[in-house]
This record gives structure tokens, sequence and C-alpha cells, in this order.
């Protein structure tokens, strides 16, 4: 994936999880995006997803793994962002 489709994946992500958000991590969360941090803001994105303990579907769960599919296994931002995607719980289905 090109850089703009992992800022756009990210970006949508980010807006998907703006539910989980205190005004502390929106303030964060936006000075990240807005210096181009995109993967910082993604990760804390998901933290802050998880601390609420706010509840992801699965599309929304397949899209973080496609961002991390395009990093390397052995980083520590892939570390980081599974590490917080694993203590997100999903939501339901009926």
């Amino acid at each position: 994936m090109g850089e703009i489709e992992f800022i756009e994946l990210a970006e949508g992500i980010i807006e998907d999880l703006r539910p989980a958000f205190d005004a502390g991590w929106t303030d964060i969360i936006d000075t990240e995006l807005g210096g181009g941090e995109y993967l910082v803001a993604l990760d804390d994105a998901l933290q802050a997803a998880a601390l609420a303990d706010h509840r992801i579907d699965a599309e929304l769960t397949a899209r973080v793994e496609q961002a991390l599919a395009d990093l390397d296994p052995d980083s520590n931002d892939w570390d980081r962002i599974n590490r917080w995607l694993s203590r997100i719980r999903p939501t339901t289905t009926p």
C-alpha cells in the first residue's frame, strides 16, 4: 500500500474511533494528525479506544489489520498497534 492509501486508511479508522475519545485524547490525536504523524495518531486512537473499553465491529478490525499488514511485523509500531487492537473487544452481532 502506498503512503497516500495508508494515510487515508488511518484517517478513516481514527474518525470511526472518535466516539471513544475524550477532549484530551482528541487534542493529542488532532495535533498528531496536523503534524503528519498518522502512525502515531493511529496508535493513540487505538489506545484511547482500548482504555475507554470501546467496542469495534469486524469491518473496523479488518481495516486495522490491513494497516498492520503494511508495517514490518518486527517493528515497535506493529507491536503497539497490535497490542492495542488485541485489547479492544468486538461488538456482538445479533
